[in-house]
Protein backbone atom coordinates (compact mmCIF):
# COMPACT_ATOMS: atom_id res chain seq x y z
CA UNK A 1 0.00 0.00 0.00
CA UNK A 2 0.87 3.51 -0.70
CA UNK A 3 2.53 5.85 2.16
CA UNK A 4 -0.32 7.59 4.80
CA UNK A 5 -0.28 11.10 3.58
CA UNK A 6 1.41 13.50 6.22
CA UNK A 7 -0.26 17.26 5.85
CA UNK A 8 0.57 20.75 7.45
CA UNK A 9 -2.04 22.01 9.71
CA UNK A 10 -2.66 24.50 7.23
CA UNK A 11 -3.53 21.81 4.53
CA UNK A 12 -5.58 19.66 7.12
CA UNK A 13 -8.37 23.01 7.24
CA UNK A 14 -8.47 22.35 3.46
CA UNK A 15 -9.38 18.13 3.41
CA UNK A 16 -12.57 16.90 3.46
CA UNK A 17 -12.56 15.58 7.49
CA UNK A 18 -16.01 15.36 8.61
CA UNK A 19 -15.50 15.33 12.69
CA UNK A 20 -12.15 18.18 12.13
CA UNK A 21 -13.82 21.37 13.50
CA UNK A 22 -17.61 20.18 13.14
CA UNK A 23 -19.52 17.34 14.61
CA UNK A 24 -19.89 13.92 13.12
CA UNK A 25 -20.49 10.74 13.41
CA UNK A 26 -18.98 6.81 12.58
CA UNK A 27 -21.24 6.27 9.08
CA UNK A 28 -20.31 9.77 7.61
CA UNK A 29 -16.44 9.65 9.04
CA UNK A 30 -15.93 6.35 7.22
CA UNK A 31 -17.51 6.88 4.11
CA UNK A 32 -14.41 5.89 1.77
CA UNK A 33 -14.61 9.48 -0.19
CA UNK A 34 -13.45 11.53 3.29
CA UNK A 35 -9.73 11.90 3.54
CA UNK A 36 -9.30 10.00 6.75
CA UNK A 37 -6.91 7.48 6.51
CA UNK A 38 -8.29 3.83 7.68
CA UNK A 39 -6.14 1.75 9.50
CA UNK A 40 -6.63 -1.03 11.44
CA UNK A 41 -4.98 -1.52 15.09
CA UNK A 42 -4.31 -4.93 16.34
CA UNK A 43 -4.61 -5.71 20.15
CA UNK A 44 -2.59 -9.12 20.63
CA UNK A 45 -3.28 -10.40 23.58
CA UNK A 46 -2.44 -14.42 25.21
CA UNK A 47 -3.23 -15.50 28.31
CA UNK A 48 -0.55 -15.13 30.72
CA UNK A 49 1.40 -18.76 30.60
CA UNK A 50 2.64 -17.89 34.67
CA UNK A 51 -0.48 -16.53 35.85
CA UNK A 52 -3.31 -17.75 33.68
CA UNK A 53 -5.76 -14.92 35.50
CA UNK A 54 -3.82 -12.01 33.70
CA UNK A 55 -3.57 -11.52 29.65
CA UNK A 56 -0.87 -10.08 28.31
CA UNK A 57 -0.54 -7.37 25.21
CA UNK A 58 1.99 -7.51 22.62
CA UNK A 59 4.23 -4.47 21.88
CA UNK A 60 7.35 -3.56 19.45
CA UNK A 61 9.08 -0.96 18.39
CA UNK A 62 9.12 0.06 14.87
CA UNK A 63 12.30 0.28 12.77
CA UNK A 64 13.38 0.09 9.02
CA UNK A 65 10.20 2.66 8.58
CA UNK A 66 9.98 5.80 6.83
CA UNK A 67 7.55 7.18 9.60
CA UNK A 68 7.45 6.56 13.60
CA UNK A 69 10.77 4.46 13.70
CA UNK A 70 11.80 4.07 17.38
CA UNK A 71 7.97 4.15 18.60
CA UNK A 72 6.80 1.91 20.27
CA UNK A 73 3.54 0.55 18.95
CA UNK A 74 1.10 -1.90 18.85
CA UNK A 75 0.81 -3.92 15.45
CA UNK A 76 -1.17 -1.58 12.52
CA UNK A 77 -1.89 -1.38 8.85
CA UNK A 78 -3.45 0.64 5.95
CA UNK A 79 -6.35 -1.07 5.05
CA UNK A 80 -8.57 -0.18 2.44
CA UNK A 81 -10.81 2.94 2.21
CA UNK A 82 -13.54 0.97 0.35
CA UNK A 83 -13.75 -1.96 2.89
CA UNK A 84 -14.65 0.23 5.77
CA UNK A 85 -18.89 -0.18 5.04
CA UNK A 86 -18.45 -3.43 4.98
CA UNK A 87 -15.96 -3.73 8.24
CA UNK A 88 -18.69 -2.05 10.44
CA UNK A 89 -22.21 -3.13 8.77
CA UNK A 90 -20.99 -6.93 10.07
CA UNK A 91 -20.63 -5.79 13.32
CA UNK A 92 -24.18 -3.32 14.36
CA UNK A 93 -25.66 -5.64 16.13
CA UNK A 94 -22.67 -5.65 18.98
CA UNK A 95 -22.26 -2.11 19.48
CA UNK A 96 -22.69 -1.51 23.04
CA UNK A 97 -24.23 2.26 22.29
CA UNK A 98 -24.98 4.00 19.57
CA UNK A 99 -23.11 5.94 17.47
CA UNK A 100 -21.77 8.80 18.89
CA UNK A 101 -21.56 12.42 17.88
CA UNK A 102 -18.03 13.54 17.70
CA UNK A 103 -15.80 16.65 17.10
CA UNK A 104 -12.15 17.38 17.19
CA UNK A 105 -10.82 20.99 17.34
CA UNK A 106 -8.95 23.19 15.52
CA UNK A 107 -6.13 22.45 17.69
CA UNK A 108 -6.98 18.90 17.74
CA UNK A 109 -3.25 18.24 15.65
CA UNK A 110 -1.34 19.76 18.40
CA UNK A 111 -2.94 18.73 21.58
CA UNK A 112 -3.44 15.04 20.29
CA UNK A 113 -6.84 15.04 21.26
CA UNK A 114 -8.49 11.53 20.20
CA UNK A 115 -12.41 11.30 19.49
CA UNK A 116 -14.05 7.99 20.13
CA UNK A 117 -16.25 6.86 17.78
CA UNK A 118 -17.72 3.57 19.03
CA UNK A 119 -17.57 0.71 21.44
CA UNK A 120 -18.15 -2.94 21.07
CA UNK A 121 -19.40 -5.74 22.87
CA UNK A 122 -16.60 -8.70 22.92
CA UNK A 123 -18.34 -11.00 19.99
CA UNK A 124 -14.63 -13.54 19.70
CA UNK A 125 -15.16 -15.31 16.36
CA UNK A 126 -12.32 -17.78 14.84
CA UNK A 127 -8.80 -15.46 13.37
CA UNK A 128 -8.60 -17.68 10.43
CA UNK A 129 -12.05 -17.80 9.10
CA UNK A 130 -12.19 -16.06 5.30
CA UNK A 131 -16.06 -15.23 6.04
CA UNK A 132 -15.65 -11.71 7.95
CA UNK A 133 -13.90 -9.10 6.81
CA UNK A 134 -12.17 -8.14 9.88
CA UNK A 135 -10.73 -11.58 10.11
CA UNK A 136 -9.68 -11.32 6.06
CA UNK A 137 -7.94 -7.81 6.51
CA UNK A 138 -6.58 -8.77 10.43
CA UNK A 139 -4.65 -11.42 8.64
CA UNK A 140 -3.19 -9.44 5.83
CA UNK A 141 -1.99 -6.84 8.41
CA UNK A 142 -0.49 -9.40 10.65
CA UNK A 143 0.87 -11.34 7.28
CA UNK A 144 2.58 -7.73 6.19
CA UNK A 145 3.68 -6.40 9.64
CA UNK A 146 4.47 -9.59 11.41
CA UNK A 147 5.33 -12.06 9.56
CA UNK A 148 2.66 -13.88 10.66
CA UNK A 149 1.96 -16.76 10.58
CA UNK A 150 5.82 -17.98 9.13
CA UNK A 151 5.44 -19.84 5.58
CA UNK A 152 6.91 -22.73 6.90
CA UNK A 153 4.49 -22.99 10.25
CA UNK A 154 1.62 -25.29 10.01
CA UNK A 155 -1.66 -23.77 11.02
CA UNK A 156 -3.59 -26.51 11.25
CA UNK A 157 -4.23 -25.54 14.85
CA UNK A 158 -6.63 -22.84 15.76
CA UNK A 159 -4.55 -19.52 15.90
CA UNK A 160 -6.98 -17.38 17.74
CA UNK A 161 -10.16 -15.46 17.74
CA UNK A 162 -10.77 -11.75 16.75
CA UNK A 163 -13.41 -9.11 18.01
CA UNK A 164 -13.84 -5.46 17.13
CA UNK A 165 -13.80 -3.54 19.61
CA UNK A 166 -13.56 0.40 19.19
CA UNK A 167 -13.45 3.02 16.62
CA UNK A 168 -11.39 6.59 17.35
CA UNK A 169 -10.33 8.90 15.49
CA UNK A 170 -7.52 11.99 15.11
CA UNK A 171 -4.17 12.99 14.07
CA UNK A 172 -0.55 11.45 14.52
CA UNK A 173 2.29 13.60 14.41
CA UNK A 174 5.22 12.56 12.48
CA UNK A 175 7.54 14.71 11.92
CA UNK A 176 8.87 17.91 10.81
CA UNK A 177 8.60 19.38 7.02
CA UNK A 178 12.41 19.26 5.97
CA UNK A 179 11.72 22.31 3.91
CA UNK A 180 9.42 24.76 5.94
CA UNK A 181 9.79 23.50 9.39
CA UNK A 182 6.03 23.02 10.24
CA UNK A 183 4.64 20.14 11.78
CA UNK A 184 3.17 16.89 9.45
CA UNK A 185 0.42 14.65 10.61
CA UNK A 186 -1.53 11.93 9.39
CA UNK A 187 -5.57 12.01 9.77
CA UNK A 188 -6.18 9.04 10.68
CA UNK A 189 -9.77 6.97 11.69
CA UNK A 190 -8.52 3.53 13.98
CA UNK A 191 -10.33 0.41 14.07
CA UNK A 192 -9.46 -1.47 16.94
CA UNK A 193 -9.63 -5.26 16.52
CA UNK A 194 -8.46 -7.30 19.97
CA UNK A 195 -7.00 -11.01 18.91
CA UNK A 196 -6.59 -13.42 21.49
CA UNK A 197 -4.14 -15.99 20.52
CA UNK A 198 -3.94 -19.65 21.52
CA UNK A 199 -0.98 -20.93 22.92
CA UNK A 200 -0.16 -22.42 20.00
CA UNK A 201 -0.64 -19.30 17.62
CA UNK A 202 1.61 -17.07 20.19
CA UNK A 203 4.40 -19.73 19.88
CA UNK A 204 4.61 -18.62 16.14
CA UNK A 205 5.21 -15.07 16.62
CA UNK A 206 8.57 -13.57 15.60
CA UNK A 207 10.57 -11.84 18.07
CA UNK A 208 11.81 -9.48 15.64
CA UNK A 209 10.97 -8.52 11.78
CA UNK A 210 11.35 -6.26 9.12
CA UNK A 211 8.91 -4.20 10.68
CA UNK A 212 9.68 -4.06 14.65
CA UNK A 213 12.03 -5.22 16.97
CA UNK A 214 11.82 -6.12 20.61
CA UNK A 215 7.91 -8.01 20.03
CA UNK A 216 7.05 -9.14 23.47
CA UNK A 217 4.79 -9.39 25.69
CA UNK A 218 3.72 -6.63 28.92
CA UNK A 219 3.07 -8.15 32.32
CA UNK A 220 -0.68 -7.24 32.74
CA UNK A 221 -2.64 -5.97 29.62
CA UNK A 222 -5.18 -3.91 32.45
CA UNK A 223 -1.85 -1.66 33.38
CA UNK A 224 -1.70 -0.85 29.67
CA UNK A 225 -3.68 2.04 29.85
CA UNK A 226 -1.89 3.57 32.95
CA UNK A 227 1.68 2.68 31.02
CA UNK A 228 0.16 4.65 27.89
CA UNK A 229 -0.62 7.91 29.79
CA UNK A 230 2.62 7.85 31.86
CA UNK A 231 4.69 7.02 28.78
CA UNK A 232 6.39 4.39 30.57
CA UNK A 233 8.54 2.87 27.58
CA UNK A 234 9.94 0.07 30.38
CA UNK A 235 6.57 -1.19 31.27
CA UNK A 236 5.04 -1.09 27.30
CA UNK A 237 8.55 -2.54 25.75
CA UNK A 238 10.08 -5.65 28.80
CA UNK A 239 11.91 -7.13 26.52
CA UNK A 240 13.97 -4.01 25.44
CA UNK A 241 15.22 -3.92 28.88
CA UNK A 242 17.73 -0.90 29.37
CA UNK A 243 17.27 -0.02 25.41
CA UNK A 244 13.64 1.08 26.39
CA UNK A 245 15.31 4.44 26.92
CA UNK A 246 15.72 5.09 23.63
CA UNK A 247 12.32 4.89 22.06
CA UNK A 248 9.25 7.29 22.66
CA UNK A 249 5.76 6.10 23.32
CA UNK A 250 2.92 8.15 21.66
CA UNK A 251 0.42 7.31 18.74
CA UNK A 252 -3.30 6.72 18.14
CA UNK A 253 -2.09 2.77 18.16
CA UNK A 254 -1.24 2.89 21.83
CA UNK A 255 -4.68 4.96 22.01
CA UNK A 256 -6.66 2.50 20.73
CA UNK A 257 -5.09 -0.56 22.28
CA UNK A 258 -5.68 1.27 25.58
CA UNK A 259 -9.38 1.11 25.37
CA UNK A 260 -9.03 -2.39 23.74
CA UNK A 261 -7.37 -3.97 26.63
CA UNK A 262 -9.90 -2.54 29.11
CA UNK A 263 -12.89 -3.97 27.01
CA UNK A 264 -12.13 -7.73 26.25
Amino acid sequence: MAEIPTYTLEQLAGLNLPGYCRPAMLPEIADPHTDWTPVLSLSILRQNPDDPSRTQLLTGVRHNTTTHDGVVSTPTGQIPRHIQPGLLSERQYFLSQDYQLDMLGWDAPVIREVGVLAFYRPHQEPLSTTSSVLSLVAQEVMRRKLSYPPADASVDTQLGTISLTNVLFGFSYVDDDPTSGEPLYEALVMYGAAIILSEAGAALLPEENQKYKYLGWTEDSKTFGDDVRNKDVFKLTPTAGINAVEFCARGLCLATSSWASVLT
